[in-house]
């Protein structure tokens, strides 16, 4: 997370990995999935607090798929995490 935003703003991991969101901003972020701000399309994915300059949150998916998240904090920063099984699948698996 930086003043530009989310850095790369789209990223595809398979399930078995996590994302580190690390703030290299002045100011805090919250990285969460849509929508905002009830975060509903991946409770999961919400750390629910703020992520401090020069500090992180660790995200491990459990859901396969295509999620939409944004900055809690600033709205308007948004980024695509997309989840993949080993195959490179991203069909949603319930």
């Amino acid at each position: 997370m930086t003043p530009d935003g989310f850095m790369p703003s789209e990223i595809i991991i398979d399930v078995h990995s996590s994302v580190i969101f690390i703030n290299k901003d002045a100011k805090s972020r919250w990285p969460a999935s849509n929508v905002h701000p009830t975060h509903d399309l991946y409770p999961e994915f919400d750390p629910r607090r703020n992520v401090d300059p020069g500090q992180s949150w660790a995200f491990k998916p459990k859901k396969i798929g295509e999620w939409k998240y944004h900055d809690h904090l600033f709205p308007h920063i948004r980024g695509v995490l997309t989840v993949i099984d080993e195959e490179g699948d991203t069909k949603v698996l319930e």
